[in-house]
């Protein structure tokens, strides 16, 4: 499992990490998400021993990953964003470089790799150089790369960075593959895409965690700023009578359905639903739409405030320090 304790990492421009915490558990898949800048790359170099943090500790199976660097790196495999394949080597070559230089024995090394091979879906590959592969192929490739000698914890930086629809796919089956008996990270400022395969995923933003949750508890906080569209069947006018007293962020315009229009009624935060389907039915209006506005989850990132928690699970105090 992975075991990150208040990491901090420090450059000349400011703090990248700021006092970062959180544990993957052996089985789960946990994403952090994040845009350019909130630290989600330097996350993934200190979690891979490629950065040292200026404070902190970082776990690898219970070995310190900076201080037992080469008890930590045998139970650790990195995906990194691009390259980390040998490109004049074919996959099974690359593997087999590998499996040499940690001294396997020749039976086990080709029958890891041959497992390997036929797990990620790359046998017709499998004999081509990388530098004839397609990006697909070498993401799925560089998996099988970093899991074949028996790594239980795997590290993915923007896993689905430069993929077709039909090769994304194909790595989010490879990923969910991984969890029957791994500890996944993965990283990337796709929260959509992300919440497709992570049992968990946290939201980074300058270098702190500010939410955290399943990706069906990230989909409801697309909706809370509390703002209500409702389709009505009545002119603009009534509308504007009928509405006005609840919101004085009021919008209302045509809807596409004849004779009706669009009200959308912003508020700060407040629950607009009780008084807004009372004005409805004392003014007799028909009802056709009645919802929240929700933002998707990519402009819920755009939109992170550094200095409040959209979300934070309940932490159940039954000593296990997986749970977050």
């Amino acid at each position: 499992m992975i075991e990150v304790k208040n990491l901090f990492k420090r450059y000349s421009g400011g703090e990248a990490l700021c006092g970062v915490e959180f544990s993957v558990k052996m089985g789960e898949i946990c994403a952090a998400a994040g845009l350019d800048g909130s630290g989600k790359t330097t996350l993934a170099d200190l979690v891979t021993g490629c950065i040292e943090p200026d404070q902190g500790q970082v776990l690898i199976c219970g070995a310190d990953l900076y201080k037992r660097a080469s008890e930590a790196k045998q139970h650790l495999g990195y995906v990194p964003a691009e390259g980390g394949l040998y490109q004049d080597m074919t996959p099974r070559a690359g593997m087999k470089f590998i499996a040499d230089a940690l001294g396997m024995g020749s039976r086990e090394a080709i029958e890891k790799i041959d497992a390997a091979v036929r797990k990620f879906g790359i046998k017709d590959v499998s004999d081509t150089p990388v530098n004839n592969l397609s990006v697909g192929a070498c993401k799925l490739a560089a998996l099988a790369q970093a899991s074949f000698a028996g790594a239980e914890v795997i590290i993915i930086d923007e896993p689905t960075q430069g993929l077709n629809s039909r090769e994304i796919l194909e790595m989010r089956e490879a990923i969910r593959s991984l969890r029957e008996d791994h500890a996944v990270l993965l990283t990337s400022k796709n929260i959509t895409e992300l919440c497709e395969v992570a049992d968990r995923v946290m939201v980074l933003h300058a270098g702190r965690i500010l939410a955290e949750g399943t990706p069906d508890q990230l989909h409801l906080m697309t909706a809370k700023d509390g703002t209500l569209r409702l389709v009505v069947r009545c002119g603009e006018e009534e509308a504007k009578k009928a509405f006005g007293g609840i919101s004085k962020q009021m919008e209302v315009k045509a809807a596409a359905e004849e004779g009706a229009v669009e009200v959308v009624l912003s508020t700060d935060g407040a629950d607009l639903r009780p008084a807004a389907f009372k004005a409805v039915c004392t003014a007799g209006m028909e009802l056709l739409y009645f919802g929240l506005v929700e933002k998707t989850l990519d402009e819920l990132l755009m939109s992170m405030d550094s200095e409040r928690i959209i979300y934070a699970p309940e932490k159940e105090d039954s000593g296990d320090e997986g749970n977050l």
